[in-house]
């Protein structure tokens, strides 16, 4: 059985001239080369909306055989639950799942009850 144990690289701040495209990259480059490889599932966040961050994934640690260089989730952190995932070696079709899952956690979260919405 294998264990994992989450742990978030992290990518110092963005600029504003950012692609995303640039930002998947960067996080590429983050995870192959911070330390450990314990099995951990390591992880950067590309975007965060609310309680939804999506991720570029470690998938070598979890799967050492696979040559998959891009691995991007939907996940919800409320929920602790991981919603939607991509895997590409191509960084603008992985970019172009990027913008569907921000568009995608843009809308959850916009569904989301907030205080100010309930009424007594």
């Amino acid at each position: 059985m294998l264990l994992c144990h989450p742990q978030l690289v992290t990518m110092s701040k963005r600029i504003p001239s950012d692609t995303l495209e640039s930002r998947i990259v960067s996080a590429y480059h983050l995870l192959e080369c911070a330390p450990g490889s314990d099995g951990s599932e390591r992880f950067v966040v590309i975007e965060r909306v609310g309680d939804y961050e999506i991720r570029l994934v470690d998938a070598w640690a979890l799967l050492p055989d696979e040559k998959i260089p891009f691995w991007i989730e939907l996940y919800d952190g409320a929920t602790d639950t991981s919603l939607d995932s991509f895997t590409s070696p191509d960084v603008k079709k992985t970019a172009a799942a990027a913008e569907a899952m921000i568009a995608a956690a843009q809308r959850l979260h916009e569904r989301l009850p907030r205080p100010e919405d309930k009424k007594n």
